[in-house]
């Protein structure tokens, strides 16, 4: 019982139980159209599907923050697709990489970034390099899906019907094994 109560006080204090009305309807979504396809997240950024390669401790932080569904892909298929990692650095730095690149390839296919704003810079501080993330410019199969990610088991229905045979993880399992 007690990870239930740590696991009811963390979806009131995240508030996660407002990202997952929203990423449930957008994993249904997805599944339905049986691809993910890219979007423009930020306007410093071109458009781009981003995933994460979270450990299963850090997905239960990076869900209370996106949504408590998702999909999991294994990272050799992504990419074999051209998905690659997102380096996180200074716009300083960004400048110093794109005017070292000697091809338009890696100046616009394979430079995937976060602009890091430490203390002091414009705007407030911004590190996303905990998340691990990779992009890639081109739409990801469902198809290349090996599990789907759903909040509690008694959700696992309202993606079942879209899901296929994917095996389906409910978080809950993560809080029930302590993780």
């Amino acid at each position: 019982m007690l990870h239930d109560a740590l696991y009811t006080r963390t979806l009131r204090e995240t508030g996660a139980s407002s990202a997952d009305t929203q990423s449930l309807r957008t994993l249904n979504r997805i599944l339905k159209s049986g691809e993910v396809r890219p979007s423009q997240f930020h306007k410093d950024y071109d458009e781009a599907v981003c995933l994460t390669e979270c450990t299963l401790p850090g997905i239960l932080s990076h869900a209370a923050r996106y949504g408590r569904y998702g999909l999991i892909f294994r990272k050799a298929d992504l990419r074999g697709s051209g998905c690659r990692p997102v380096a996180t650095v200074t716009h300083e730095h960004l400048e110093r990489l794109r005017k070292a690149a000697t091809t338009t390839e890696l100046k616009e296919d394979c430079l995937y970034y976060n602009l890091y704003r430490p203390d002091g810079g414009t705007g407030p501080r911004q590190d996303y390099s905990h998340e691990r993330e990779w992009r890639i410019r081109t739409a990801v199969p469902t198809s290349m899906a090996v599990a789907v990610i759903v909040a509690t088991p008694a959700k696992a229905a309202a993606v079942r019907k879209y899901s296929g045979d994917l095996p389906v993880l409910p978080l809950t399992l993560l809080y029930e094994l302590g993780v």
